[in-house]
């Protein structure tokens, strides 16, 4: 009974583990997709920090990429949060 308990307790272990390792991930992808430039941007920007696009399309693309990123950085964060929580506050 007791060793059945033990082994519970690390398998709750393990998997708020796994989950803090995904948060982590998620939110790394986020920032990567927000924040580094790729070279379309860094060919495109002017002396005004501003990206001339040739279409409409790759502008849009661009916002879109801005806004996933950002999602992506708050979902990890969350997820990241609620399994340190846990792991901090339920272990014995």
């Amino acid at each position: 009974m007791f060793i059945i308990e033990d082994l519970k307790y690390v398998r709750m272990i393990i998997v708020f583990i796994l989950v803090v390792i995904i948060g982590g991930v998620v939110g790394y992808l986020g920032f990567r997709l927000k924040y580094t430039k790729p070279k379309y941007q860094f060919e495109k920007t002017t002396t005004g920090r501003t990206v001339r696009f040739l279409e409409y399309s790759e502008s849009k693309k661009h916002e879109r990429n801005k806004i996933l990123g950002t999602l992506l950085i708050f979902l990890g964060t969350l997820i990241l949060g609620i399994g340190l929580m846990v792991l901090f506050f339920f272990s014995k």
